[in-house]
């Protein structure tokens, strides 16, 4: 005996979401085909597709692309690797005036032997064996504009400024 479905009836099919065969409730037919459905498991709405084979499924999804790079994919170069080769003693003594080059060895006061890694306009990263940090650089005689600060509360007012009291005259100690 043929299975006559309605809507509202129950079918089962292949979800999308859920990738599975799942028990769905008929939403739309035209005539006596299924047109849409309603997974019972997550309750997304798509297209009736029937009951399919896992090779069948695995069409219907696209393979999802890892955005994450896996630790295979990963090369970690260490501080020692980085300033190898490369003659410690002709490190320059860093100043924000000086202006720096990449792979450049720098000496900082604080920081110790470092090495530039990237370089910006009036900025340099620098690899320390302990840390990265940003500093500037080429910042000598004044050639890089200070930024400027709108205040949002201006210094002259419209209200009176209150004048600091006299002070009385110190008394005099007569003998």
């Amino acid at each position: 005996m043929p299975t006559t479905h309605k809507t509202g009836g129950e079918v089962d099919a292949f979800c999308s979401k859920c990738n599975l065969n799942l028990a769905h409730t008929i939403i739309a037919m035209v005539g006596s085909k299924i047109v849409r459905v309603k997974c019972n498991t997550c309750t997304n709405e798509h297209v009736f597709r029937g009951i399919q084979t896992t090779m069948q499924a695995n069409s219907f999804t696209k393979p999802r692309k890892s955005t994450r790079m896996s630790a295979a994919d990963k090369v970690v170069i260490g501080f020692q690797e980085r300033i190898e080769g490369k003659d410690a003693n002709k490190a320059r003594t860093y100043s924000p005036k000086d202006t720096y080059s990449m792979d450049e060895l720098v000496n900082h006061p604080t920081f110790g032997l470092g090495i530039v890694s990237d370089v910006r306009l009036d900025k340099v990263t620098i690899h320390f064996k302990a840390d990265e940090k940003t500093l500037v650089h080429g910042r000598s005689s004044g050639n890089v504009a200070k930024p400027e600060f709108n205040s949002l509360h201006p210094t002259t007012s419209s209200r009176p400024v209150a004048k600091p009291a006299e002070e009385a005259p110190a008394p005099t100690v007569e003998e």
